[in-house]
């Protein structure tokens, strides 16, 4: 049997090939087995994405679709900056695979414009490095949605506290939004996934239009966790108790035909908040030509 990798110490034998003498009562002889010498394995360095710097990194910023790079932690171009605070960065399990990764955010100042976007960074052990989920967690925006915490969840993924802010909001840009929401958002197969309080898609769910209900029992409606074809179910079809249109994301970001929804599931409570949200594929109707 071969063995790959130990070191194999003879003794019985001097540097120049001659029998060294047995010491009195030593009943070693010629055949003696053997010694081997067990090296032992590096254990895995689990918190290697500690020491990436995502400061001199390329970013992407999904809203935007544009490629963001940091030198010194700071871009300036064109009147806008991009930082990322140290700070602000959380490291927690997202994937399960034993390894941390971070949870980061990207900030960018446009004069008095201001927004600030979370990315989860991924730590991959084949390349020793880190690599961006190209989704956005959760935003803060000028007089909008803002984040108030992050930390590292119970059980592995992040923990979210935002403010979100709704049109009927009529308090002040300082005083924030009026609805208090906490989730945790985990990465399975490179998606963002909500895991609580309910699971669903783990980016930004906009606001729903209420009047823009889509009505389940007209036929099946499928949701994803990512409008893509293949993506993982949100909830089974047969499970939705309440589907709403979110109208105010559904905008060029999604590929054609997806729009992004809220929904409710049987059996759930009206008062737990936030309802989780997933993709539809809505086949577009035949154009008829009037008269």
């Amino acid at each position: 049997m071969i063995l790959a990798g130990l070191a194999v110490v003879v003794s019985g034998c001097d540097a120049t090939g001659g029998s060294e003498a047995e010491p009195p009562g030593s009943t070693a002889g010629p055949s003696s087995s053997p010694t081997l010498a067990v090296t032992p394995t590096p254990a895995p360095d689990l918190g290697a994405i500690r020491r990436v710097d995502l400061g001199d990194q390329t970013w992407v910023e999904v809203q935007r679709g544009e490629k963001v790079t940091l030198k010194n932690g700071v871009l300036k171009a064109k009147g806008l900056s991009w930082t990322t605070p140290k700070k602000l960065q959380v490291y927690a399990d997202a994937n399960d695979d034993g390894y941390l990764d971070v949870l980061a955010p990207l900030q960018r100042v446009d004069g008095n414009g201001y927004e600030v976007g979370y990315y989860v960074w991924l730590w991959n052990p084949v390349t020793s490095g880190a690599e961006q989920v190209k989704d956005v967690v959760a935003l803060t925006v000028r007089c909008g949605d803002e984040v108030t915490k992050t930390r590292a969840a119970s059980g592995g993924g992040f923990e979210i506290r935002e403010k979100r802010r709704l049109a009927s909001d009529t308090t002040s840009c300082v005083d924030g939004g009026s609805v208090r929401i906490t989730r945790t958002v985990a990465v399975e197969d490179q998606l963002l996934v909500q895991t609580k309080p309910l699971r669903g898609y783990g980016g930004v769910c906009t606001e729903s239009a209420f009047d823009g209900i889509i009505q389940p029992a007209a036929g099946k409606v499928t949701i994803r966790l990512a409008p893509k074809d293949k993506a993982p179910l949100a909830i089974k079809s047969n499970q939705i108790e309440l589907l709403l249109d979110n109208a105010e994301a559904n905008y060029d970001r999604w590929p054609e035909n997806w729009v992004q929804v809220t929904f409710r599931a049987k059996g759930v409570k009206k008062s737990v908040q936030p309802l989780p949200c997933g993709f539809a594929y809505v086949k577009p109707e035949p154009f008829r030509e009037d008269g």
